[in-house]
């Protein structure tokens, strides 16, 4: 997350102008961290991730620093 061609910082500050509250998600294209089935119905070819926990924390925190960096 963060490191493809996404402007998040445009997607953060959109979220905040619009005063959202509700949840983000991120889906995870790893076939070493989703259900072998929904890989292969995805076609995921390789894996950018192989551990759920490190996954869930890096973009916990990469939306969190975002957000907040979007409300200064």
């Amino acid at each position: 997350m963060g490191s493809g061609t996404i402007d998040f910082p445009a997607f953060f500050r959109a979220l905040v102008d619009i005063g959202y509250t509700g949840p983000i998600t991120f889906e995870s294209f790893s076939s070493a961290v989703v259900d072998p089935v929904l890989s292969d119905t995805l076609a995921v070819w390789r894996n950018l991730r192989d551990e759920n926990e490190d996954l869930a924390r890096h973009a916990h925190r990469y939306i969190t620093d975002g957000l907040h960096a979007a409300r200064r």
